[in-house]
């Protein structure tokens, strides 16, 4: 005999901050797996942009997207706070760098 769902089970029950787990990922196979946590797309597009450092103004928005990244990465509990951080370091450091070539070179002609 079967036994059919009364009304106080909960149907879809969705515990807070696991909206965007899936479950047959977690839940399958031996044992108990942690979900996997996504990477924020903003934190990795801020250290390609900071890397692309032969493209005037890139690093600028790499700092841009960095800073980005990191409130998203803070808000949605995502990885990628590493990246955004260095996105932010070297986008700033190449374009000081390149604001001083710019600059040496507007004064030397």
């Amino acid at each position: 005999m079967t036994r059919q769902p009364s009304s106080s089970d909960p149907v879809d029950l969705v515990f807070p901050g696991t909206e965007e787990i899936d479950q047959s990922a977690v839940f399958s196979g031996p044992g108990y797996r942690a979900p996997k946590i996504p990477t924020e797309p903003t934190a990795i597009t801020a250290l390609v942009l900071s890397l692309l450092f032969f493209v005037p103004f890139l690093p600028l928005l790499g700092v841009g997207f960095g800073i980005v990244g990191l409130r998203r990465c803070a808000d949605r509990r995502r990885n990628g706070h590493g990246l955004a951080v260095a996105g932010i370091v070297i986008g700033a450091v190449v374009s000081a760098i390149q604001l001083m070539v710019f600059v040496l070179y507007s004064l030397g002609q």
